[in-house]
């Protein structure tokens, strides 16, 4: 019960950040950029990517190679973008409780997802690997204080976010823009 609890509050939170993504899409067209961080990536440093996709460019199949198997589910979110579900993924290190893509016109995003007694320590230590990889983030917080760490791709909009969802659920998400 509670981890279908903690995976219905995931979707939603998944689904409330894509509102929030597209509201910022078209502030950022307006010409405001409140919500930006400040930092990016030094120009040597590796492009951000997650197992072997590294670009916007990959798809469904790609998404399959990468995982090794076929999604655990799929269903759509309300626009009709289709979303695919892994369950119990390694990667870094960590055992994602659920993995999930979307492919739109716009954006690919994976979001990976660790339910945990301890999310401060879980974040702590992703953050710690994350960093490992792409140098140092840029920190902001959310309307509840929450941290939120961002890498970013130098010269391109691909980025990463790190954040506590809620109680139990930490949550990294690479977007890879098109």
């Amino acid at each position: 019960m509670k981890r279908t609890l903690a995976l219905l509050l995931s979707i939603v939170m998944l689904l409330s950040l894509f509102a929030a993504c597209d509201k910022k899409t078209a502030d950022e067209h307006e010409g405001h950029n409140h919500d930006e961080p400040s930092e990016s990536l030094p120009a040597d440093e590796n492009a951000i990517a997650y197992k072997d996709l590294a670009s916007s460019s990959f798809d469904v199949d790609a998404m399959k190679t990468a995982e090794g198997r076929e999604p655990d589910a799929t269903t759509e979110i309300a626009d009709g973008t289709p979303l695919y579900i892994y369950n119990n993924v390694a990667y870094l290190d960590f055992t994602f409780t659920q993995v999930q893509y979307t492919f739109s016109d716009t954006r690919n995003k994976i979001s990976c997802t660790i339910s945990t007694d301890d999310p401060a320590t879980t974040q702590k230590d992703l953050k710690d690997s994350v960093t490992e990889l792409y140098g140092e983030p840029s920190e902001s917080t959310t309307s509840s204080d929450a941290s939120v760490y961002t890498w970013r791709e130098t010269g391109s909009k691909n980025y990463i976010t790190l954040m506590q969802l809620n109680a139990d659920t930490v949550q990294l998400a690479f977007n890879f823009d098109k």
